[in-house]
């Protein structure tokens, strides 16, 4: 493996956090909400934008490019 490249993440590690593709994901920003001050804020956003509702429950999901019922 010489000369390989070292891997790379995402360059936000709250990636999916932010833009939720699952109702697990969703599960994951709540369960994070009680520990993690950057969950909280992404979660309350996400509640006032409708992408899911204060109990946490996805009504949008992100495809990758936009949010989708």
């Amino acid at each position: 493996m010489g000369g390989s490249r070292p891997m790379q993440g995402p360059a936000d590690p709250l990636e999916w956090a932010k833009h939720p593709r699952s109702p697990m994901a969703m599960e994951r920003v709540v369960e994070g909400v009680k520990s993690n001050r950057h969950l909280r804020e992404i979660f309350a956003a996400h509640v006032a934008a409708g992408v899911c509702d204060a109990e946490g429950r996805l009504l949008l999901r992100w495809d990758g490019l936009q949010w989708r019922r």
